[in-house]
């Protein structure tokens, strides 16, 4: 199971913590190649296992929706940092204007 949690960090560590996370995630999408690929190639051409090569490939995916969902997390931070640093119009005004 997934959790969202919230992080409070010093806008001048921003940059740091969002690299760690960023070098974290390809960390696990490197690891993730070096381990599978060539498992799920020897089960396709050596072995035709296609039913183990199928099951490989689907755990291979569930992995990849994970870094996909910390990939998707850490553009919601560089998304919110943006908008911290550059609010709207609307935002610095305060409210809208009623008529």
């Amino acid at each position: 199971m997934r959790l969202k949690v919230q992080l409070t960090i010093d806008e001048e560590d921003f940059s740091e913590q969002l690299s760690q996370f960023v070098w974290k995630a390809c960390g696990k999408l490197r690891a993730l190649a070096d381990q599978s690929g060539p498992g799920i190639n020897k089960l396709i051409r050596d072995k035709e296992d296609y039913e183990a090569a199928l099951l490989s490939i689907r755990e291979l995916r569930e992995k990849l929706f994970s870094i996909d969902t910390t990939l998707d997390d850490i553009s919601g931070m560089i998304e919110g940092y943006l908008d911290y640093k550059n609010p709207t119009q609307e935002e610095t005004n305060g409210t809208q204007n009623e008529d």
